[in-house]
């Protein structure tokens, strides 16, 4: 089986969430393979200051995060506070905005895709858990 020469990386999340995806993009690059990254800023500036091929969503992780710290005190352990939290997300989530963005950002990726075409896709930061129940 030949290694594949063309590695696509989608990655949503934080700083957390994509510098192990940048760490894995350099060691790539490093060993020759093309790379491409759909990311989510304001920790784009990992890929960019690494100089790897990446398309920047219009998702922006700070501003969730700023909307989230005008809204919610998360000093305020209480259940109130939880259930607050939870109607923010909620709302935010929900938004028209948002529902726009991500399907604009879905359709930009997708788009990348099929230009790049990639001879593998890693999809990291998706989790399936599985639960047993004994």
């Amino acid at each position: 089986m030949k290694s594949p020469q063309r590695i696509m990386m989608p990655a949503w999340g934080s700083r957390g969430d994509l510098q192990p995806v940048a760490a894995l993009a350099v060691k790539l690059n490093q060993r020759g393979r093309d790379v491409l990254v759909f990311a989510t800023p304001p920790a784009t500036d990992l890929l960019v200051d690494n100089a790897i091929e990446c398309i920047i969503a219009k998702e922006n992780m700070g501003d969730f995060v700023s909307a989230m710290f005008e809204h919610v005190d998360f000093a305020d352990r209480s259940m109130r506070g939880v259930i607050k939290l939870a109607k923010f997300a909620k709302s935010y989530l929900n938004s028209d905005s948002y529902i726009a963005t991500q399907r604009d950002d879905m359709i930009a990726a997708i788009d990348a895709a099929k230009r790049f075409n990639p001879d593998l896709l890693i999809v990291p930061n998706f989790l399936r858990a599985v639960h047993e129940h004994r």
